[in-house]
């Protein structure tokens, strides 16, 4: 964390309890990877927002694309998904490939849904 601040990056430490997300502000940083967030739910991020409101949260861990609009409505600032966008392995063919397409855009629909939109120059539907 330390080398990414000193060269004008943002950290994003991982953090799974308010000691960890002081001991992270403290050391300057200003996003919180919530992690494992799929362990913890929705409700233990709502919960984590009571004591640090002004802190941005981005959930990773275990999270299924149909959970995206909730952990949005949680009060994530963006939310982190592996295995259940990409896939095990790497797509081998154009149909795999698609399929990751859809999961990405089932994600932006997620997303959408919660009223906290979509990246600039997004579509949703798309």
């Amino acid at each position: 964390m330390a080398a990414a601040l000193e060269h004008g990056l943002d950290a994003l430490p991982g953090v799974a309890t308010g000691t960890e997300v002081l001991a992270a502000r403290r050391a300057g940083a200003r996003f919180f990877k919530l992690f494992p967030a799929g362990a913890l739910g929705t409700d233990y991020l709502a919960q984590l927002r009571g004591p640090f409101g002004a802190e941005d949260f981005v959930p990773t861990g275990g999270i299924p694309i149909a959970q995206v609009g909730a952990w949005l409505r949680a009060g994530a600032l963006a939310v982190a998904l592996g295995g259940d966008l990409a896939g095990r392995t790497a797509p081998r063919s154009p149909e795999e490939i698609e399929a990751v397409a859809e999961r990405a855009r089932a994600a932006l629909r997620q997303a959408a849904e919660t009223g906290t939109g979509t990246p600039e120059g997004q579509d949703a539907e798309a």
